[in-house]
């Protein structure tokens, strides 16, 4: 996959991270987080901007508020249907299961 850098604005500041550093993109009422190795930003970003800056950096929607970056997915519980990236366990949509599947078979 193709690695990329998003500047990310967060209160006064502005910060460039690099694809491959991202865990995962989160949306929780209109609040977006950014998990890093290291750290976390939250801004008001759509989720869909994201998703679009992202979507050659091997990362997977899986779900309705969730994007992933495959390459930190450590597993996937297919009995209870949810993908666990670090210490995050985040549940996978029935519509995008599919698609996660497939990629990750790829990785």
């Amino acid at each position: 996959s193709f690695d990329t850098t998003i500047s990310i604005k967060q209160g006064n500041y502005l910060y460039k991270i690099a694809s491959k550093d991202i865990l995962l993109v989160e949306t929780i009422d209109h609040a977006t987080t950014i998990y890093t190795n290291e750290s976390k930003y939250v801004n008001y970003t759509p989720l869909k901007t994201y998703e679009e800056l992202l979507k050659d950096s091997g990362f997977v929607k899986i779900n309705r508020n969730t994007i992933v970056n495959m390459d930190w997915v450590k597993r996937i519980n297919l009995k209870e249907n949810y993908v666990e990236v670090d210490k995050h366990k985040i549940a996978i949509s029935r519509t995008n299961r599919p698609l996660l599947l497939q990629k990750y078979g790829e990785v």
